[in-house]
Formats: C-alpha cells, structure tokens, sequence
C-alpha cells in the first residue's frame, strides 16, 4: 500500500508539475494581496510600535524552518527503511528550502531584537538552538554535495544525519521552558489560547499560507529537478559503462 500511493505521487508530482505549479502561483498572489493589506491594518504594538510587525514574517518562517526539517527526518527514516530514492530525494529537495526559512527567521529575529532587546543576538537558548539547526541543514547539504558521485552512499550518510539531527527540534521548543532566555515563550500555542490580540493575529493567517506556497513551489521545482538530473546522471554512467565494455571487447578482438 505504502508503494502504491508513493507511486502515485510520484506520478502525480512529475506528470502534473504544471497544473500544480498554476494552482501554487495564484494561491501565492491571492495569499499576497490578503497578506498585504492585513498586515498594513493590522494595529501596532503598544510598546515595540511598527518593530512589532516582524512577526508576520518571522514566526511563519520558523515554523517553516522546524516543520521542514521535520519532514525531511521522516523521509529520511523512510528512506533508510524502505531504500526507495523518492524518499531521500523528498529529503534533499526539502533541505535548501529549510535552510532558506531558517536564515530568514535568524535575520528578521535579530533585526526584531535589536529595538525589542538592545542587542542583535544574544547567546541564549532559543537562538542559539535555531542557529544549530541552520548548521544542520547546511552540514546536510555538505553532505550531499561531498558524496555526489556516490549517490547511494551519500544518501545514506545524509538521511542517517538528517536523523540525528532531529534531536535539535524538541530542544528549540523546549529551550524557552528548560532555560531563563530573552525569547518569550509560546505566545501561540498554549492550553489557554493565544496571548496575543485576535486583531494582531488575523494576518498570520495570511502570511503562513503565502510562505507555504512559497516553500511548495520551490518543492515542486527542485523535486523534479533532481529527479532529472539523477536521470541524467544514471544514463551518463550507463553510456560510459557501454563504452568501456565495447572498448574491453575490442580489445579482446584485437588480442585474439
């Protein structure tokens, strides 16, 4: 069953790239425009005044951060089960998009900081386990790139990472709740409901889906990029395993 619907979706990703990639394009200019105008009405804070609008960017796009690594560790875990290329393929088309939404959101917290807090950065707990999560993605990708011309091996190696790694996302939730740090706590989900305005929140419902599109759209292009190229690569190394065996036969002629 699990092979069937991978199937399928392979199918459906490669086969339909541009029906999907049409409908991504105008939920991303839709979500734009509502995103745009909620955030340009959405009332400042009373204390951080106009800085306080950072977080239409910068708490979408580290959710976006952890939940694409989220995903890439279970396509990693699939990968290493099931030993299908899809699944490390998943991983790998998932790995600059993550690495991408978490540069953003160190950029705009540090930006968001400095009027908030005095400072740019501080060695706390939250940032500095977000900053870690960046090196993994990056040290991902090192991986990849390293082992090109092993692919199994380097998928291998990068999804056993890509694993490991996952330790690092309960310790960025948790590290506001384990550590004294300058980060607020979870402001969104909490037993009691968001602490923040129902007015200052509206435009977080605009602004994650105008990312998540974003994110698919590069999905979607990177995923069937890759998937060329590595059939490129095997019909590269399939044609010059046909010349080397032509030329050994040749050879063996002539000795003859």
């Amino acid at each position: 069953m699990l092979g069937m619907l991978k199937h399928i979706s392979l199918n459906f990703i490669t086969k339909r790239k541009n029906e999907i990639l049409a409908v991504l394009y105008l939920m991303l200019a839709f979500f734009f425009l509502r995103s745009y105008f909620a955030v340009l009405n959405a009332p400042e804070d009373y204390l951080q005044g106009l800085s306080s609008k950072i977080l239409y960017i910068h708490v979408p796009c580290a959710w976006l951060a952890v939940g694409i690594y989220i995903s890439m560790a279970f396509s990693s875990i699939a990968f290493l089960i099931y030993r299908n290329p899809v699944y490390d393929i998943t991983a790998e088309a998932l790995s600059v998009i993550g690495m991408v939404f978490t540069s953003i959101t160190l950029i705009t917290g540090s930006i968001w900081g400095k009027p908030t807090w005095g400072t740019w950065w501080a060695w706390d707990a939250r940032m500095t386990s977000v900053l870690v999560l960046f090196f993994i993605y990056v040290a991902y990708i090192c991986i990849k790139q390293a082992l090109a011309t092993q692919p199994e091996k380097a998928a291998g190696a990068a999804a056993a990472f890509a694993v490991v790694g996952a330790i690092n996302i309960p310790i960025i939730k948790l590290s506001v709740f384990l550590w004294s740090t300058l980060h607020q706590k979870s402001t969104f989900f909490r037993y009691d409901g968001p602490s923040i305005h129902s007015s200052m929140l509206e435009p977080i419902y605009y602004t994650l889906p105008f990312f998540v599109c974003s994110a698919s759209i590069v999905f979607v292009l990177r995923f069937t990029a890759i998937l060329l190229g590595n059939k490129i690569k095997r019909q590269k190394i399939a044609a010059l395993n046909q010349y080397n065996f032509n030329n050994s036969d040749l050879n063996a002629s002539k000795q003859a």
